[in-house]
Formats: structure tokens, sequence, C-alpha cells
């Protein structure tokens, strides 16, 4: 389970947010525009996840992680409109 998680944190790049203290990632609110952009973005890391063969629980825990990176970082900052997806 240990390697699981170093490879977790090396894979969505949570280092340092405190994604595995209590697993539960905090989530911001979203604008809805934002919420497609970030679930796009989560669907993508976990197919990457996926096509490397990582198990079924560990590419929904890059789902929710990424997810959650993004929607923090939109409710920050702010995210532009992509009008390609």
């Amino acid at each position: 389970m240990r390697t699981a998680r170093t490879i977790l944190l090396l894979c969505t790049g949570l280092a340092g947010f405190g994604f595995l203290a209590d697993s539960t990632p905090k989530l911001a609110t979203p604008r809805p525009l934002a919420s497609k952009e970030c679930a796009a973005v989560a669907q993508e890391r976990m197919q990457d996840a996926a096509a490397n063969g990582y198990e079924t629980e560990i590419q929904k825990a890059i789902f929710s992680g990424s997810y959650a990176s993004c929607a923090n970082w939109d409710a920050a900052h702010g995210m532009p409109p992509n009008p390609s997806r």
C-alpha cells in the first residue's frame, strides 16, 4: 500500500497538498464551466493511469485528486473558457 501511495503522489503531482492526509479531497465549489474542464482533465489523468496498468482504486484516487486540485485552483485563480472541449 505504501508503494501505491508513493506512486499516486508522483502521478498526480499532489505532493505537499496533504491529499493523502485525510483521503477526502477538499473541493472548492467550481463554476459550471470549470466543473466540466476539471472533469475532463481528471478523466484524462485517470485514463493515463489505466493505460499504465494502475489498479481501479488508484485510478479513482487520481481522478478525485486531480479534480479537487483543478477545482481549488479555479476557485483561487479563475479558469478562462476553453472552447476546444
